[in-house]
């Protein structure tokens, strides 16, 4: 997974910034599970598998920071969550399968973290952050 990520920061006062910032993330991860009847096991053929898909999320946070030293800045930043994700299932009978083709959806929540940022230049910087 990756993608881009941007962002636009002011600094109303020598220690403090504020910004807002917008990433997304193109993604390819995808898992299943088999869910049988009562009575049945898995190897009778018979159950039910749904398939999910995450094909891209990201987010559009605001942040604010404290300059610790002149390079270094640590910030928290929270906002809007966002991704896509395709569903779909399969029941599996003695006679054959039927698939539903399934649907994509975006999905929304809020999101919260906090990170290190270190400026090499007026445009130029690397950051770490963690965001649950």
């Amino acid at each position: 997974m990756g993608g881009p990520q941007a962002g636009c920061d002011y600094q109303p006062s020598n220690q403090w910034i504020v910004g807002v910032i917008v990433s997304y993330d193109f993604a390819d991860i995808d898992g299943s599970h088999f869910v049988v009847g009562p009575g049945l096991t898995p190897a009778s053929g018979v159950g039910h598998t749904f398939n999910e898909e995450i094909t891209g999320f990201g987010s559009v946070r605001g942040r604010i920071g404290w300059l610790m030293a002149p390079s270094l800045l640590v910030y928290g930043s929270g906002g809007l969550a966002y991704g896509r994700i395709l569903t779909n299932s399969q029941t599996g009978l003695i006679a054959g399968s039927f698939l539903d083709p399934g649907e994509a959806n975006w999905k929304t929540c809020w999101t919260a973290g906090g990170g290190l940022e270190w400026k090499f230049s007026a445009h130029v910087s690397v950051f770490a952050e963690y965001m649950g």
